[in-house]
């Protein structure tokens, strides 16, 4: 989020990045926690 405030700053035409930057953050923050116990299992990291 950081990297993309200080990037729409010095190019201030990039000011689609800041939306993208804030769903890619949520859909992280939301979807990652929710799948990795899925995953793990799928991998056989875990029983």
């Amino acid at each position: 989020m950081v990297l993309a405030v200080i990037t729409v700053a010095q190019f201030p035409e990039l000011k689609l990045l800041m939306p993208l930057t804030a769903w890619v953050v949520i859909w992280t923050l939301t979807l990652l926690p929710a799948i990795t116990p899925w995953w793990a299992r799928k991998l056989g990291v875990v029983q």
